[in-house]
């Protein structure tokens, strides 16, 4: 599928269900499914932050469009796969982050390859820089970032100076 034909669908499914947050809601909703299938209704309803009514015309609006479809919870369909691939939105899974700031090991490997990438930046000047981001916050902010959406099918740009901490 095209990223426009994608983007189409999600906007004519925002429209069909009248949903105020638009195409990007639906697609939020999409990638929950994808991260946790099979997965009850009030599930997705809770981490989309929509009511239980909404989301269940949503889940019906979407299974008339042949993307979603009921298995002991709902899963998408190959249809919903390829549009969610569309956006770039894919199944990679991380290991959900722990609350607080406990640094997961399973962040080590990337670590390790920022550490090799920016081995060459210049060292803080703390007279001009308030704080100084070390590689494990970076890959920290990235996981949080992944974890709640901030990514996938996203359309980032990234500012900073060498300190790496905007």
């Amino acid at each position: 599928m095209e990223r426009i034909d994608a983007i189409n669908v999600l906007n004519d499914v925002s429209g069909a269900v009248h949903l105020l947050e638009g195409p990007n809601r639906i697609r939020e909703f999409l990638r929950q499914v994808l991260r946790f299938q099979p997965v009850p209704l009030h599930s997705i309803a809770r981490s989309t932050s929509l009511t239980v009514p909404v989301a269940s015309a949503l889940r019906r609006e979407l299974e008339k469009r042949k993307l979603v479809a009921r298995k002991g919870g709902i899963v998408l369909t190959e249809y919903g796969n390829s549009l969610l691939a569309s956006v770039g939105v894919t199944k990679t899974q991380i290991p959900r982050l722990q609350s607080g700031y406990p640094f997961p090991s399973w962040l080590n490997p990337v670590v390790e390859k920022l550490d090799a990438l920016l081995s060459s930046r210049p060292t803080p000047d703390f007279s001009l820089d308030q704080s100084h981001a070390e590689t494990l916050t970076i890959a920290m902010r990235v996981a949080y970032l992944y974890e709640h959406d901030g990514v996938e099918g996203k359309e980032l740009l990234f500012l900073g100076d060498d300190d790496l901490t905007s």
